[in-house]
């Protein structure tokens, strides 16, 4: 039995990013989303019926961080899930689960160039795996994003673009890897559609990226259970369900898309606020299917 706060946090959801009458069962079959993050319960009710595959392991479930395990599950709930309960932006698609978060690095006793390395690869594995989309789900420090700028520039460059959450410390941030080339940082709202105040902001966010609702979001609990959870890296995996979502549906060019996605309206001009456009699938959509 689904509960009313459930149902309503669905429906709140959808609505204030665009996605109601868009996210349907199965809509974006034939597209892929590889997730950067820890492992994922993929034995969840939620993701029971969910193509999900794991590539490489950084830690497998067993053993692994309980934190990461629930982080990783929540954010699969949002892309794939199928359940009433959570919100299942782009169910249908193949989600490749690339585990790089295990205590060593939760716990900061990985150096910045292992942290890298691990990244990088892990960005070429969702490459080879035919990912049409990245997300990482880690808010990275600016040691790491130095270090796989490049990476995720050249997988731009191979048609696989990268979003990124642009933090939870509130106030300003300058960052290298958010004015690298095919990289979507998204900051979070509130239920107003606000800036959350514990959204991370700044010049390479605002002209790059995307703020997206990120505020008690619905989804999957490991090990069985389900509830909600605030922050970018939530908001960042609507983004990247939004994506995967639009592509299957109107099957446009990887830059037509995000373009699409970056700029509903149609109107972009240069940025001069220090927060980035909404979120707004609808409207992304209805530009997309017009062109």
């Amino acid at each position: 039995m689904i509960a009313s706060w459930e149902a309503d946090a669905v429906r709140r959801t959808l609505r204030q990013a665009g996605l109601a009458g868009l996210r349907n069962p199965g809509a974006a079959h034939g597209t892929t989303v590889a997730l950067l993050d820890g492992p994922i319960v993929a034995a969840h009710p939620a993701l029971a019926d969910a193509a999900v595959c794991a590539v490489g392991s950084a830690a497998g479930a067993e053993g692994a961080d309980q934190g990461a395990l629930t982080h990783a599950t929540f954010l699969a709930s949002i892309l794939v899930g199928d359940d009433p309960r959570v919100l299942g932006v782009c169910t249908g698609a193949r989600l490749v689960s690339i585990p790089v978060a295990d205590p060593a690095l939760l716990r900061g006793r990985l150096t910045p160039r292992a942290v890298s390395q691990r990244l990088n690869r892990a960005i070429w594995a969702a490459v080879e795996a035919g990912a049409d989309v990245i997300l990482c789900g880690l808010v990275l420090s600016p040691a790491v994003e130095h270090q796989i700028a490049a990476a995720v520039e050249a997988a731009a460059r191979a048609g696989v673009w990268s979003v990124f959450p642009a933090g939870n410390s509130g106030g300003i941030r300058t960052s290298e890897l958010f004015s690298t080339p095919g990289v979507i940082p998204v900051a979070f709202t509130t239920h107003r559609a606000t800036p959350h105040p514990l959204t991370t902001w700044g010049v390479g966010i605002a002209r790059s990226g995307l703020l997206a609702p990120g505020t008690d979001l619905p989804g999957a609990l490991s090990p069985t259970g389900y509830g909600q959870r605030s922050g970018s890296s939530f908001a960042a995996a609507l983004v990247a369900g939004s994506f995967a979502l639009l592509r299957a549906l109107t099957h446009h060019r990887v830059e037509r898309v995000w373009g699409a996605l970056l700029d509903p309206y149609g109107d972009r001009m240069e940025q001069l606020s220090l927060m980035p456009r909404l979120l707004d699938v609808r409207r992304s959509h209805n530009r997309l299917i017009r062109s």
